[in-house]
């Protein structure tokens, strides 16, 4: 299932510390529990008529895509970048945003996050009357590629213990 909601993406911030009541007490910043009601909020609300909550059921391997779009900048002029998307190699970093919109959908497209087993994000900066976005494409995990795993797992110990081709130790 792919969807786009169209929103500055937010990373999610710490947790902040009440000092003031009795007992010290933790809370979510306030942009960042907006952020993550105004997902949860969008996502319902596109797929309340058509299914049940959560989408994916615990215990469902999932993989997700999620390209975040954030507003252009200045210094992208046209004519030296194109009207086009461009990379944003600068913060907030792309993963605390990610954490962010996977807490929100929580109870929504899936029981936990802890089902994401697989996960690639890209950062880009918004094409020249581009709007800023977080674009989310969940689909379910397929089968584990057992060879490529064990191939690297024993390449890279080997290669660690000082092993010399012909030599290969087994990994137990």
């Amino acid at each position: 299932m792919r969807f786009t909601i169209y929103i500055d993406p937010q990373a999610k911030e710490r947790p902040r510390f009440n000092p003031f009541s009795k007992q010290v007490t933790a809370y979510t910043p306030k942009k960042t529990t907006e952020f993550q009601e105004e997902v949860r909020r969008v996502v319902t609300l596109e797929f309340s008529k058509t299914r049940e909550f959560p989408i994916y059921p615990g215990g469902v391997p999932l993989e997700v895509n999620v390209d975040l779009v954030f507003k252009r900048i200045g210094k992208f002029k046209p004519k030296k970048y194109g009207d086009g998307l461009q990379w944003k190699p600068t913060k907030p970093d792309f993963d605390n945003v990610v954490k962010a919109v996977l807490d929100a959908l929580n109870g929504v497209l899936w029981e936990d996050d802890a089902q994401v087993v697989k996960s690639t994000t890209q950062t880009f900066y918004a094409e020249r009357y581009g709007k800023p976005r977080v674009c989310i494409l969940v689909r379910r995990a397929g089968d584990v590629p057992r060879d490529t795993l064990d191939n690297w797992s024993l390449d890279t110990h080997n290669r660690l213990a000082g092993v010399k081709d012909g030599e290969e130790d087994e990994i137990i």
